[in-house]
């Protein structure tokens, strides 16, 4: 991030922005307006604006870099995995649990009761009964 002054006839107004890589080409995006000269030096009691916002802008500059720190996680292929352990989880499951227990799906569960399921009639589950409707084995002149 950087310090960016915009001029204009009456007054200049300071900016922190940020230049990245968009489709291939490079563009800068303004992060924050921390105001004008004449603004800052009232809220900073006379304090040169200027050498507040390159202050400030290492400190945020400080920040980024802390958060985006690279993490190396090592293995050895040496290493023996204990038979019983788990080492991979799987937690997509959690989203769909939260929807189904929010909708009180699992109260309309209960909610309804046991139907009695029937078995079909004898005279229904053979094939030679009467179907309940007969399939043409030739088409009609």
């Amino acid at each position: 991030m950087k310090l960016t002054v915009s001029r204009s006839k009456n007054a200049a107004s300071l900016y922190v922005t940020k230049s990245m890589y968009v489709n291939g080409t490079r563009t800068s995006k303004i992060v924050e307006k921390l105001g004008t000269e004449a603004e800052l030096r009232k809220k900073l009691n006379g304090a040169d604006p200027y050498e507040w916002a390159k202050k400030y802008i290492e400190e945020l500059n400080r920040k980024e870099k802390e958060e985006n720190q690279e993490v190396m996680v090592k293995y050895s292929p040496s290493k023996l995995i204990p038979k019983d352990k788990q080492h991979s989880f799987n937690g997509g499951y959690l989203f769909l649990q939260q929807l189904y227990h929010g909708l009180g799906l699992h109260k309309i569960k209960c909610a309804i009761p046991a139907v009695a399921i029937t078995p079909m009639p004898p005279a229904l589950a053979t094939a030679e009964a009467s179907p309940l409707f007969e399939i043409p084995t030739a088409i009609p002149p």
